[in-house]
């Protein structure tokens, strides 16, 4: 129904930027990493003052909304401050909360309130929110469910014939004659089995996103059609869908809209484009040419005791009750060597006839290993992109460590939100009360 009657084009080419739901929504919602706005420091800030892409439209009279299920994982309140005020006209978040409290759900089968699935409420909300605005009000809504795959990734299956239906129901409703319609997720599964398999790092770097404009778009501006396609298959990321939100805020379609680290999608992407002009840090770019590596290696065995003992130094502030991690086992490796004709290209000769490239002495490169180790005591699966730099002989983390396997009540006896999934107590602590 997506591809066929709403005629939706998929970015095959779209990365994440980050790790999870947090540093992900919030290139797409305001075009700027978190930490342009937010680090763990400031753990009792409030989210109002962000630059959400709906305050513009709320400027030019637009109707907002903003829903999301599982309000003690919610994107924005998760050992975070949330919101003083309502972001939004439509708020969903109070709802959940006295639901949470309510007879009802503790007698409720999981992901059920009653007799009805949470998300087939989510939908209804925001059918009923298009419903009561369309065609009077502009409007933009943004939903996002959470805890029905959080755990299982098969349990995305419940959810076809709930949003099937609300496909249906929008499209038979006309809601989406004038409205651009995005199908998207955060990031791929980050547990689990399959997270653990080459294909499964690719799963999670390379979440869904569909965006389904409305023929009426398309059939005033054929130019922008043409080019949202060949981006299909460019480099992509939560900063252009940004982009493109604005640049229809602008109504100013026919001219090209940029912003510090997106493209509009409606305006053609280099076919060039590399990671780091996406903003795409080393870790999460699939760009890469990776070939695997014997996990016995000298280098992966450094890269790997490189991570240990980043992690180490990260947790110091709390070395009283987190233990020291070392290596117990190394999973598998994947190393990424620069093209060699890049480091001893020198100059280029001709354009065409008798064209060569003048080869020269091999320039000292950085080698990138991604690592997938398992730590002791704690036991945790860890991956990391190191970096070795040749000239320096030293290996470097390259900014963030992913933890692969479900650390549950382990990081317990602190509240650090970035450092729990890497402690390991070695003190008593309170059960915890929801696994991340």
């Amino acid at each position: 129904f997506l591809r066929n009657t709403l005629k939706a084009v998929q970015l095959h080419g779209y990365t994440k930027v980050a790790d999870n739901t947090f540093p992900n929504i919030v290139p797409l919602l305001t075009g700027h990493h978190i930490a342009y706005y937010w680090n763990e420091t400031m753990r009792d800030m409030a989210f109002d003052s962000l630059d959400f892409v709906w305050k513009e439209f709320a400027t030019c009279g637009y109707k907002t909304f903003f829903a999301e299920d599982a309000p003690s994982m919610a994107t924005f309140n998760y050992l975070k401050r949330g919101f003083r005020k309502a972001p939004a006209d439509c708020y969903m978040r109070p709802f959940w909360l006295a639901a949470q409290e309510s007879i009802v759900w503790r007698k409720s089968r999981k992901h059920c309130l009653g007799a009805r699935m949470e998300v087939d409420i989510m939908y209804d909300y925001l059918a009923d929110f298009a419903d009561t605005y369309n065609p009077t009000n502009p409007f933009f809504a943004f939903l996002f469910v959470a805890r029905l795959t959080h755990d299982v990734l098969n349990y995305a299956g419940y959810a076809d014939g709930p949003t099937y239906r609300l496909l249906h129901r929008l499209h038979n409703s006309g809601a989406l004659r004038n409205t651009l319609l995005i199908v998207f997720s955060d990031h791929g599964i980050r547990f689990g089995s399959i997270r653990q398999t080459y294909i499964g790092k690719f799963e999670e770097r390379m979440p869904m996103m569909f965006l389904a404009f409305p023929d009426e778009f398309f059939n005033k501006y054929p130019e922008a059609q043409k080019r949202l396609r060949v981006n299909a298959r460019r480099l992509t990321t939560p900063f252009d869908v940004h982009a493109t939100l604005q640049h229809i805020a602008s109504f100013n379609i026919e001219q090209p809209h940029r912003t510090e680290l997106g493209y509009s999608l409606i305006q053609e992407i280099p076919s060039n484009r590399t990671c780091p002009e996406a903003s795409i840090l080393p870790h999460w770019c699939t760009c890469q040419n990776r070939t695997s590596a014997p996990t016995s290696d000298p280098g992966v065995e450094n890269a790997s005791r490189v991570v240990t003992e980043t992690v180490n130094h990260w947790l110091e502030p709390y070395q009283d009750r987190c233990a020291k991690l070392s290596v117990h086992s190394i999973k598998d490796a994947w190393v990424s060597v620069p093209n060699e004709a890049v480091l001893r290209f020198i100059r280029n000769h001709n354009d065409v006839i008798n064209r060569y490239a003048e080869m020269g002495k091999r320039v000292p490169a950085a080698v990138d290993y991604m690592v997938t180790l398992v730590a002791k005591p704690s036991m945790a699966v860890l991956e990391a992109t190191v970096r070795y730099h040749e000239m320096k002989m030293e290996y470097e983390v390259l900014d963030d460590v992913s933890r692969l396997d479900r650390y549950g009540s382990q990081g317990d006896c602190i509240t650090d939100a970035g450092m729990r999934r890497f402690c390991f107590c070695v003190l008593p602590h309170e059960p915890a009360t929801e696994a991340p």
